[in-house]
């Protein structure tokens, strides 16, 4: 299954890797496999997230 990002996403994960990384590079590397690890779990159940926009699954990393 391939997983894409919309734009906005994108911007939103790589600013917050940022923020993460300015105050802490082990919590920002914690922050990354929370991503990797949340993109697996959808690889693996897409349809276990709620629909989104033009049929697309909305995932909200906590």
């Amino acid at each position: 299954m391939k997983v894409r990002f919309h734009a906005e996403a994108r911007a939103e994960i790589r600013e917050a890797h940022k923020w993460y990384y300015e105050r802490s590079p082990l919590n920002a590397i914690a922050f990354a496999h929370a991503v990797e690890n949340a993109v697996s779990g959808i690889r693996q159940a897409p349809t276990g997230y709620p629909l989104a926009e033009h049929g697309t699954r909305k995932f909200v990393l906590q």
